[in-house]
């Protein structure tokens, strides 16, 4: 059995492709120990992968598939790979996940969903303790392995409202990579109105934490800035401070920027879009 694009987790915690799109690597060729350790990184919450003593993959070309589609998925082993913590108990993916994964995107039109999210694991606890914004930003600074990052800024009213802030239980979600198209130049109430028509209320915008989380797990994966500045972008986001939703984006080397707007229509602010598996 053969698989093409296997991505691999080189020593300073980032993917490497191990070939063109062209080639095909096969499985029984490469050593058991680095088969094992490739699969060791994959998203987590699928059932293993085994492989026999030839080198061979026993099980389904699904199983496989799934695998590699989750091989991004920041999972109970990314958090404990990149920052060194334990996140407890992980609750169980979808079982439907490939087929979510596979699906159309309901908002870039010829794309897949795994091709415009990313699939996070949000836990509860990190280390028997409770997951907040505060922790997570001083998480983020200093991973063991992957990119470090900071908050540039962050409004004094959101830290007294939001930064202790504790979530109910651990679970995955998907967010968009970016802000989804024709959310721009609207005020919050008609974004957040775009996202449950275009996927029947099966997302919704992101709360502070969900944003912020996305955006630096693939930042520490691959350097790369989600809600970025070239083209300045903020996601508006559930919470609120008075009547004014937060926002989270500008990202870049820089850092990232936690703020809240005046909800008030512009080509900056879009909304990002969010679905949580419970």
């Amino acid at each position: 059995m053969s698989v093409t694009g296997v991505n691999v987790l080189n020593n300073s915690g980032n993917f490497n492709s191990t070939n063109s799109s062209q080639e095909e690597v096969s499985l029984s060729n490469l050593p058991q120990d680095v088969i094992e350790e490739i699969f060791s990184h994959i998203g987590s919450g699928i059932t293993p992968i085994q492989v026999d003593e030839n080198g061979e993959l026993k099980g389904s070309d699904l199983g496989l598939l799934m695998a590699t589609r989750l091989k991004d998925a920041f999972g109970k082993d990314k958090w404990k790979l990149f920052f060194g913590v334990d996140v407890g108990e992980e609750p169980p993916i979808p079982p439907n996940i490939y087929e979510i994964l596979e699906s159309p995107c309901p908002f870039w039109e010829g794309k897949k969903v795994r091709e415009t999210h990313m699939l996070v694991l949000l836990p509860k606890t990190i280390n028997g303790e409770s997951l907040t914004l505060n922790k997570l930003i001083e998480l983020v600074k200093s991973p063991n392995n992957g990119n470090s990052t900071y908050l540039r800024y962050i409004k004094e009213e959101i830290v007294q409202k939001l930064g202790d802030n504790a979530i109910d239980e651990s679970y995955w979600f998907v967010m968009t990579n970016d802000v989804i198209e024709g959310s721009r130049d609207k005020a919050y109430a008609a974004q957040k109105e775009l996202v449950q028509e275009k996927t029947h209320g099966e997302y919704s915008p992101p709360t502070c934490l969900e944003a912020l989380a996305c955006s630096v797990m693939h930042h520490v994966i691959y350097g790369e800035h989600l809600l970025g500045r070239e083209r300045p972008t903020f996601t508006r986001c559930q919470d609120l401070i008075g009547d004014y939703p937060v926002v989270v984006g500008g990202f870049a080397s820089g850092g990232l920027y936690v703020g809240y707007d005046f909800d008030y229509a512009s080509g900056s602010y879009g909304v990002a879009a969010c679905r949580k598996f419970c």
